[in-house]
C-alpha cells in the first residue's frame, strides 16, 4: 500500500509543468471556440453598428472581426458592404473577392460582389457574380433581377427578357419580376406587353404607388389615354400624400385630359398647378393652356396665355405664338405674322412656328414676306 502511494506521487512529479496530449488538445479547442465566439460578438457588432449607419464604428469592428476570424467569410462580407456605403468600390471589391475564396457558394458575397462590380463599371464582371449568386440560391427573385438588369445595361434586351420568361414560372407571384418584363417591353417598343406586364404587376401589389406610375407611362406610350387618366386618378386618391403633391403627375393627367377631348378638367388641374407658389412660372402649364384655350375657343384665355408666357419666358417662342394664335383668330393677320417671325427668332430648331406660319399664309393667302 505504501508503495502505490509513493507511485502515485511519483506519476503526478513526473507530469508537473505540462499538459497530456489530450489535455492540451481540449485547451487548444476551448482557445479556439473561444476565438470564433469573439469573432462572431464582433461581427455583430460590425452588422448593427453599419444598419444603424455608424460606419466608421462599425468598419473597426469589421476589421477586428477579420483579425480574430481570419477564414471567417462573414467578415469579408460586413467589411465590403461597409466600404461600398463608404463609395470605395475597389476595396470592398477586394474584400468581397476574398470572401468568395473562402465560401464559394455564399449567394449574399457573390451578390454583393457583383453590385461592386457594377460600380466600377464592369457589367460582365457583375453579371458573372450574380449568375453565381443565382446559382447558389436560385429561389432569389433580386438575384434574378439583378441579371436581368445588367443584361440591359449590356443592351441584351432579347437575351433578358428570354432569361426572365424561362424563369417565369417559378416567380408568377413576384411583381418586381414583371415590373422588370414590363421595362424591358418598353424598351424593345413593345407597348402591348409593357401595358400587359405592369398591369399584372398592379395587380399582384395595387398599393404600390411606383408601379401604378410606370403602368402610367406605359398606358401613355401605348396611346391609351383613358386607362392611363383612370391610373393617375386612382394613384392621386389611394397613393401616398406625396404623390398627391407631384407636378409631374398633375401634368400627366392634363395632358391625358387634352387628348381625351376634356379641356375643362384639364384647365382646373393646370390652373391648380399655375396659381401655386412654385407652379406659378411652370412654362409647361402655361404652354398646355395654349391647347385648353384653342379647344374650348376661348378668346380671352388664350390672350392671358400668351402674356403670361411672354412675360416669364421672353426668349422662348411659346408666347409669341399664343399671340399670333390670338390675332389670327380676331381678323389680325398682319399682327399674326409679326408675332410669329418673333417666335420663329426665338424657336432654334422647333419647326412649330414656321408650319404655322405657312399655314397662316396659305389660309389668308397673303404675302408670305409679311
Amino acid at each position: 500500500m505504501r508503495n502505490l502511494f509513493i507511485l502515485l506521487i511519483l506519476l503526478a512529479l513526473t507530469g508537473c509543468g505540462k499538459h497530456g496530449t489530450y489535455t492540451q488538445a481540449f485547451l487548444d479547442q476551448a482557445e479556439e471556440d473561444r476565438l470564433k465566439m469573439r469573432g462572431a460578438m464582433k461581427y455583430d457588432t460590425a452588422v448593427q453598428q453599419f444598419e444603424s449607419g455608424d460606419l466608421e464604428l462599425a468598419l473597426q469592428s469589421a476589421n477586428a472581426t477579420i483579425g480574430i476570424s481570419p477564414d471567417n467569410p462573414n467578415g469579408y462580407r460586413i467589411l465590403g458592404r461597409i466600404l461600398l456605403e463608404k463609395g470605395m468600390a475597389y476595396p470592398a471589391s477586394a474584400a468581397f473577392k476574398h470572401g468568395e475564396e473562402l465560401n464559394p457558394h455564399d449567394p449574399k458575397l457573390a451578390y454583393f460582389h457583383g453590385i461592386a462590380f457594377e460600380r466600377l463599371s464592369l457589367n460582365e464582371d457583375a453579371l458573372a457574380a450574380y449568375r453565381r449568386a443565382s446559382v447558389a440560391d436560385p429561389t432569389s427573385v433580386p438575384y434574378m433581377l439583378a441579371i436581368a438588369e445588367v443584361l440591359v445595361e449590356l443592351d441584351r434586351l432579347a437575351e433578358a427578357r428570354t432569361f426572365l420568361e424561362q424563369t417565369e414560372r417559378y416567380f408568377d407571384s413576384s411583381p418586381a419580376f414583371r415590373q422588370m418584363l414590363g421595362h424591358i417591353a418598353l424598351l424593345q417598343d413593345n407597348l402591348d406587353d409593357a401595358v400587359r406586364f405592369l398591369t399584372e404587376a398592379t395587380i399582384l401589389s395595387p398599393r404600390d404607388p411606383v408601379l401604378a406610375e410606370d403602368l402610367c407611362y406605359a398606358q401613355i406610350a401605348a396611346g391609351q389615354f383613358a386607362r392611363a387618366e383612370a391610373t393617375l386618378r386612382r394613384l392621386d386618391a389611394e397613393g401616398p400624400k406625396a404623390y398627391a403633391k407631384r407636378r409631374d403627375l398633375h401634368h400627366l393627367h392634363a395632358a391625358c385630359l387634352i387628348e381625351l377631348d376634356r379641356p375643362v378638367e384639364a384647365r382646373t388641374i393646370l390652373y391648380a398647378i399655375v396659381r401655386t407658389k412654385d407652379g406659378a412660372k411652370d412654362l409647361d402649364a402655361w404652354v398646355k393652356l395654349i391647347d385648353v384655350a384653342l379647344a374650348m375657343r376661348d378668346d380671352d384665355h388664350l390672350l392671358t396665355v400668351a402674356f403670361r408666357l411672354m412675360s416669364i419666358a421672353p426668349a422662348r417662342h411659346e408666347g409669341y405664338l399664343a399671340m399670333a394664335l390670338w390675332q389670327q383668330r380676331r381678323g389680325d393677320h398682319a399682327g399674326a405674322l409679326r408675332s410669329i417671325d418673333r417666335a420663329i427668332k426665338r424657336a432654334g430648331d422647333n419647326p412649330a412656328p414656321l408650319h404655322l406660319r405657312d399655314k397662316l399664309v396659305q389660309i389668308n393667302h397673303i404675302d408670305g414676306a409679311g
